[in-house]
């Protein structure tokens, strides 16, 4: 008996190594496992978003009365401090007698016709803070209001300060 333990115990050691071994491959498996699924997680997460988005956009785009909007800086007057802003917009419905104005904290100030597009350079000085403007859209005597973030500079001098460096 002492015999047959004798051939047994250096058996069942390396078994019991190799049964370690086989733990911590099994271990480190799935760990990686959970890593990629964690990846996967966050890709699929992330895509969703996108999908969201674009989503968003395109809502946004279709209840929009604005087609296309933009707005360029122009010209710098270090002078004065001000800087030329070029909006361009073209509405989606235009008639004969379409006019459409930007209004800045409550001064309306009409942009001028070129076919369907309407655009207007406007000074504007350099440290304001408000550069949000309204758009209204003037048929008759039908006024229609709405914003359009294209046309949104968020910080004016910042921008202008990106430029001349």
């Amino acid at each position: 008996m002492r015999e047959k333990l004798k051939h047994a115990i250096p058996i069942l050691i390396v078994l019991q190594i190799f049964n370690l071994f086989q733990i911590n491959s099994l271990k480190r498996e799935l760990e990686m496992l959970n890593t990629n699924q964690g990846h996967s997680t966050e890709f699929i997460r992330s895509e969703m978003n996108n999908i969201y988005n674009n989503i968003d956009n395109i809502i946004r785009q279709d209840l929009s009365l604005i087609q296309d909007a933009e707005v360029e800086l122009g010209d710098l007057d270090g002078d004065n401090l001000q800087v030329e802003l070029k909006y361009s917009l073209t509405p989606k419905e235009v008639r004969d007698n379409t006019k459409l104005f930007l209004q800045f904290e409550g001064e309306s100030i009409e942009m001028d016709r070129v076919g369907n597009s309407f655009s207007k350079n406007l000074k504007q000085d350099i440290f304001s803070e408000y550069n949000y403007p309204e758009i209204i859209i003037k048929e008759k005597d039908l006024l229609k209001t709405t914003e359009d973030s294209r046309i949104v500079i968020s910080d004016l001098k910042e921008k202008i300060f990106l430029l001349l460096i």
